[in-house]
């Protein structure tokens, strides 16, 4: 083990010459140990990867999730920081990364209906496990100039990237609406959605399950909730190891002025 650096020098030493004899063995070794542990440490660093194909342009406000051996990103948008000079390019894109080769591909998904989503950010989505697909809900569409015009969706679409297909889930009850910034996550067959804005601006933090194969809500906490955390959106949302827990970090949350979250919740 590293050697404490708070301990006395006579404890390391173990106070004698003959005890310093015999330990140097013992602290030789553990001293390679550290430099080794350190040595492997400095070998886990960030690498770009080199990638060829139809690279993506730069963008905000889409997804990223790993279906199978690809990963598969999904919509955003180009925005725009300027509000007189420049207004947001938004994207109804989809390209996949094949990890084995690095190579990007711009997909050109079909559906059965012959309707598709249309573009948007701030959706949530999350990796359908067992159908090796991409789930994708709600999201908006704003101008830079404001939001009087913006547009938020409710429809929720299962994007096959082997297949290059796209199937929109039809409900067969109420679910929680329009929501802006909400986050999603599957475990097994279903889906759980937490928070987001609606269309009159208003936060929430409920809770609610979709189960993907009888495509029925269910509202598992209401807004307000004593015992739920606070309003948010555009946060962390992640099923834990053991794929029964639901993790919420951090988040925003904006009336007059956008406070940021740093808080950590477990449901189980």
């Amino acid at each position: 083990k590293p050697i404490p650096n708070h301990l006395p020098c006579c404890l390391i030493f173990s106070v004698c010459i003959a005890g310093l004899v015999l330990l140097s063995p013992v602290i030789t070794g553990s001293l390679n140990k550290v430099e080794a542990n350190q040595s492997s440490t400095k070998q886990v660093n960030w690498k770009l990867e080199k990638t060829s194909g139809d690279r993506p342009s730069a963008r905000g406000g889409g997804k990223m999730v790993a279906v199978g051996n690809q990963l598969v990103v999904l919509y955003g948008f180009f925005e725009c920081f300027e509000q007189t000079k420049c207004e947001h390019v938004y994207f109804d894109e989809i390209y996949a990364l094949d990890l084995a080769t690095n190579r990007w591909k711009k997909k050109n998904p079909q559906s059965s209906s012959g309707a598709l989503p249309t573009k948007r950010v701030f959706f949530g989505a999350a990796t359908y496990k067992k159908n090796n697909t991409a789930v994708i809900y709600g999201g908006s569409e704003y101008s830079v100039k404001g939001l009087g015009s913006i547009k938020m969706y409710d429809d929720m679409w299962e994007y096959n990237p082997q297949t290059d297909t796209m199937v929109e889930r039809k409900y067969k009850n109420e679910g929680p609406g329009r929501r802006l910034g909400p986050e999603v996550v599957i475990s097994e067959d279903v889906l759980y959605l937490f928070g987001g804005y609606d269309l009159r601006f208003k936060a929430h933090n409920d809770l609610w399950s979709y189960d993907l194969l009888t495509d029925t809500w269910k509202q598992l906490k209401k807004d307000d909730d004593p015992q739920s955390p606070s309003k948010r959106y555009i946060f962390r949302f992640e099923v834990g190891p053991s794929n029964k827990d639901l993790f919420i970090f951090g988040g925003n949350y904006r009336e007059t002025k956008t406070i940021q979250r740093n808080d950590l919740w477990k449901y189980n």
